[in-house]
């Protein structure tokens, strides 16, 4: 219980982060996301220093809008992988087994419906707007966060059933097939030593009239 209170904590925490950046003015905000294309600047553009500074500042403001919609993305995206774990282990134990589907549902659900609320709650802060568009990017980043705790969950922390029962059905059938070869494969050698006269020992190797093997083992050269 005391994990799961952590993460409703940590989860309330980063919800009243997204609200604040949300409370901003567009001035203030719009202010930030150009410190971070001047930021963008000047870590991956090589001639970026060596720009006047009002090409340093075209080039931010050209790269503002894509900025913007990675920030929402990135936000929601954190937000799913807090809601997600919260979600599959609150109310229970190791000894229960919830209905997982249902619970990640359900926090898909919240998040969609803050994504919706932050939007709504823009209205309200000077120079900004809600919008429709801004509320399905905040939900794509969401399902990815949420998309990502799940894979981590089958693939690192439990065994995913799928791959286990695809994996022991191919196994099976392998073994099948390989057992139904080596039979085959020794009736035949039992065939022909038959016409020749020859014997066979154990595993269908053919043995002389002497009870050796006809099959030596040379020493490598």
């Amino acid at each position: 219980m005391k994990k799961q209170t952590v993460l409703l904590v940590f989860t309330l925490l980063w919800m009243a982060v997204i609200f604040g950046f949300s409370a901003k003015p567009a001035e203030e905000s719009a202010d930030m996301s150009l410190s971070v294309g001047r930021w963008i600047g000047q870590a991956f553009v090589p001639a970026y220093d060596g720009w006047d500074e009002g090409k340093q500042e075209a080039f931010a403001e050209k790269i503002d809008h894509p900025v913007r919609k990675c920030a929402h993305a990135s936000e929601y995206a954190v937000l799913g992988m807090l809601l997600a774990p919260l979600f599959l282990t609150w109310g229970t134990d190791k000894n229960q087994n919830p209905a997982q589907g249902k619970r990640i549902l359900a926090a898909a659900g919240t998040g969609i419906l803050y994504a919706a609320s932050d939007e709504f709650h823009q209205l309200f802060v000077p120079g900004r707007s809600g919008q429709i568009t801004d509320v399905l990017i905040d939900s794509g980043g969401l399902l990815a966060g949420i998309l990502l705790v799940v894979l981590i969950k089958s693939f690192y922390i439990n065994k995913p059933p799928f791959l286990t029962n695809v994996l022991s059905v191919g196994g099976i059938h392998a073994t099948i097939t390989m057992t139904k070869a080596g039979n085959v494969f020794r009736k035949l050698l039992g065939g022909e030593h038959e016409k020749s006269g020859l014997g066979t020992v154990r595993g269908g190797y053919p043995k002389d009239r002497t009870g050796c093997s006809k099959f030596r083992r040379f020493p490598a050269v």
